[in-house]
């Protein structure tokens, strides 16, 4: 790396710090917002720890997303109404991480142990405007303070299997007001996964799982319950062109989506499902040319 140099027989590298600038990235609630010159984000990212083949990083961010919103009312039925907020204010985040990045035999491993901060919390209030008409709004109220472990993996282990898999584990805090005014403090601890692990059976079949983990998530006034979803797809060979493809859905019936407000003035419980479990079977063919082997040209 340009500026390291090597020290002793341990062989270690010197990495140089310098600042650089991060992309813009979208937000939950709206895109970044670029600081002014004045105050820049900045992004110290230290690299060099031997072998080659490993690095690691240090990063320290200040990001400000989100705004306000026109104001338009939508009645959703007699008894709920939602609306914008054009006052709102951006929230500010302050981020440290510290990861590393390394090759374990042929998997690629990325690692990250955040801590993360927020200030003029954007998030979900829903407060009486009548006797019976509850309205459903965006407020700036509370903070948010989190830490964990984000990670990825992917490679190819042996000649049958392969994976890729990413996601995060922590804990998270987070405040808000009620309808006094007064903070109100909830917490969780929560694990998100996505992975695909495609496995080889024979030369003509093969096995794909598809595994989706949402944790449990704050929500201002309330929570997301956790979900999870397992897909499963098997592909036989009947010929270099000619496939018959197995694809099952939401194996175990578990995909659903369920959140819990309980506040000061309000409690409720919303549960959603969907499709469920699918089972379909067809035929794949292959319009493309297919070398000998039966791989397409260039596979």
């Amino acid at each position: 790396m340009a500026g390291g140099r090597t020290l002793g027989r341990a062989g270690r590298l010197a990495g140089r710090i310098y600042p650089a600038r991060y992309p813009p990235i979208d937000g939950a609630h709206g895109s970044t917002q670029r600081l002014p010159e004045h105050d820049p984000e900045l992004l110290y990212q230290l690299q060099g720890i031997r072998p080659e083949h490993r690095a690691a990083v240090l990063c320290a961010s200040h990001r400000v997303s989100g705004g306000g919103r026109p104001q338009s009312l939508v009645y959703r039925d007699e008894l709920n109404v939602s609306s914008g907020n054009p006052g709102l204010l951006p929230s500010e985040t302050d981020s440290i991480e510290l990861g590393l990045d390394a090759t374990v035999g042929p998997v690629a491993t990325n690692l990250r142990a955040f801590l993360r901060k927020e200030h003029d919390l954007i998030s979900e209030r829903r407060y009486f405007i009548g006797e019976n008409v509850l309205l459903t709004t965006r407020d700036n109220g509370g903070s948010r303070q989190s830490g964990g472990l984000e990670f990825s993996l992917s490679g190819k282990v042996g000649k049958i299997l392969s994976l890729s898999t990413c996601g995060n584990g922590g804990y998270s805090e987070q405040a808000y007001l009620n309808s006094g005014g007064a903070a109100v403090r909830r917490s969780a601890t929560s694990l998100n996964v996505r992975g695909r692990i495609n496995y080889q059976v024979s030369a003509a079949d093969q096995l794909q799982v598809v595994l989706n983990r949402q944790g449990k998530t704050l929500i201002g006034q309330g929570v997301r319950e956790p979900n999870a979803t397992l897909n499963l797809s098997y592909r036989h060979s009947l010929t270099a062109r000619l496939n018959v493809v197995l694809n099952v859905t939401d194996v175990f019936d578990s995909n659903k989506a369920q959140t819990r407000i309980d506040s000061d003035i309000l409690r409720e419980s919303n549960l959603r499902r969907y499709d469920g479990r699918l089972i379909y079977v067809g035929l794949s063919y292959r319009l493309g040319g297919v070398t000998p082997g039966g791989r397409r040209p260039g596979a």
